[in-house]
């Protein structure tokens, strides 16, 4: 014989079923923050050029034949900011005269990689920059 009063049934019902509510939501995925920068295409101007920051960095939005590309401004020899020259049809970077061609490839200087290329992704009129 137990000293202990019976539990009501719709008492035990709720214990189990807190139980598997609180597992659930331990449990729940949760989405990581939409990390990507939202640039509207309009904004780009005449030349087909937009300097943006993304992440805190500087980026280009640029239009080509081939549709809209993004890419790092950031030199990838030192991490420079590098600077388009419109006349010279180049990226130069200041801190080792690195020179970069109109698609971002090396031309002359310490660098040997190309500018980063960033993912870009059609959202209506707007362009998402970024990984998610």
């Amino acid at each position: 014989m137990s000293d202990r009063t019976p539990d009501p049934p719709g008492r035990r019902l709720f214990l189990l079923l807190c139980g598997a509510g609180v597992s659930v939501a331990a449990c729940a995925k949760k989405e990581p923050p939409d990390r990507r920068t939202r640039v509207a295409l309009a904004e780009v101007d005449a030349a087909g050029r937009l300097e943006f920051e993304h992440l805190g960095e500087p980026a280009e939005l640029r239009r080509t034949a081939r549709g809209v590309e993004a890419r790092s401004l950031l030199c990838s020899h030192f991490g420079c900011r590098v600077q388009w020259e419109a006349a010279r049809e180049r990226y130069h970077c200041p801190c080792h005269e690195g020179v970069f061609d109109r698609e971002g490839r090396p031309v002359a200087g310490p660098p040997t990689r190309p500018l980063r290329l960033l993912p870009v992704e059609a959202a209506g009129r707007d362009i998402l920059v970024g990984e998610r």
